[in-house]
């Protein structure tokens, strides 16, 4: 709030040429109340509370995890300049453990022509896909699973979206039976009012439903051809047999630090080096710089693009910023297209307006 603040009396200022109407004070006020009635209730809730109850433990374990990752890289200046390499920082996480945690992993593996699944204990992973469950239907969770006597796969059907789970049916947990052969195991699920809402507005406060595999035994556990088979017999899962790989497939985890550092600059770092670090440094000051010139010029669009950009920025010393190639393609886009703009509207000597 406080950086959007900032850039719009930048821009206001910019506009007035150094004298500020009514309406733009009153444009101000309007813009803080608006922002204000949004962010309270979110401030004002419990898990916002118990985030910041916990705010300095989690920054000084941000801290030690930066440290710590910097120290497992390679020796030698190639390594200082270039980095650890793009996508290395879960393989070097899980081999040279930077913090003591062990996280779960999955595989494809292959028997003759038939491609399985293999999840591997850790901390918790979840292999997941989106699933369509009707009230009050009962349907028939079935897969065939092979392991260790000490491995089990955990079966979970919740309200999700990403990351955290609400309302969920009673877990399923089965045993393998054999490390040779395959057992084919069923449990017949009974998801309620999973997925369902009462208030009037339903359409809009129904959570999507997940289907999520992982393993919490000691061994690891195989599975495949999963299905689950609704009340006219018919399997709602799209590629229960893994044949497809990833497709209609998707992982989330409790435990992030394994997957990225959790700060972007340490992060680029690590993948890229201060080859990497020096360019997106320069290529953040160059937009920025660009973009406050228009604003204090009154440029409306310009300010709206460098509040979207600081903030965005901001989010960076909490965490990686690029971890999925969308968000970094659209960063990328909406960077390029801004800097672009600046330049015509420099070559013109005029901001172009947005009404």
């Amino acid at each position: 709030m406080g950086l959007s603040w900032a850039i719009l009396l930048l821009y206001l200022i910019g506009r007035q040429r150094g004298a500020l109407s009514i309406r733009s004070v009153m444009w101000v006020i309007a813009f803080v109340a608006a922002a204000a009635a949004v962010a309270l209730p979110v401030l004002a809730g419990s898990f916002v509370r118990a985030r910041f109850a916990t705010v300095i433990e989690d920054w000084n374990y941000r801290i030690l995890q930066s440290l710590n990752s910097i120290q497992v890289m390679d020796d030698g200046w190639m390594t200082r300049l270039f980095g650890m390499g793009l996508g290395r920082y879960p393989e070097i996480f899980y081999t040279r453990k930077p913090l003591p945690i062990t996280p779960a992993s999955y595989r494809f593996e292959q028997d003759n022509d038939n491609v399985f699944l293999r999840l591997f204990p850790g901390n918790p992973l979840y292999f997941e896909q989106y699933v369509n469950l009707q009230t009050g239907q009962s349907y028939i969770f079935s897969a065939k699973v092979r392991g260790m006597p000490n491995a089990v796969l955990s079966v979970y059907v919740c309200e999700k979206n990403l990351l955290y789970s609400f309302r969920c049916a009673p877990t399923i947990r089965l045993k393998a039976e054999s490390p040779v052969s395959w057992s084919r195991q069923s449990v017949v699920i009974a998801p309620g009012k999973i997925g369902y809402s009462d208030n009037l507005l339903n359409w809009i406060w129904t959570r999507p439903i997940k289907l999520s595999l992982a393993t919490s035994g000691s061994d690891h556990v195989d599975v495949d051809d999963i299905e689950l088979i609704n009340p006219a017999g018919r399997s709602i899962i799209n590629n229960g047999d893994f044949a497809l790989g990833m497709d209609r497939w998707f992982f989330s985890t409790d435990e992030h630090l394994a997957w990225q550092v959790k700060n972007h600059w340490v992060h680029i770092y690590f993948e890229q080096g201060w080859v990497g670090v020096l360019s997106q440094l320069f290529f953040s000051v160059y937009l920025i710089a660009s973009l406050i010139r228009l604003v204090i010029r009154g440029d409306r669009a310009a300010a709206v693009v460098l509040a979207s950009v600081v903030g965005f920025l901001t989010v960076g010393f909490f965490g990686f910023l690029f971890d999925t190639p969308r968000i970094s393609m659209l960063f990328y886009f909406i960077s390029l297209a801004s800097l672009y703009y600046t330049l015509d509207a420099a070559r013109v000597g005029t901001p172009i307006e947005i009404n």
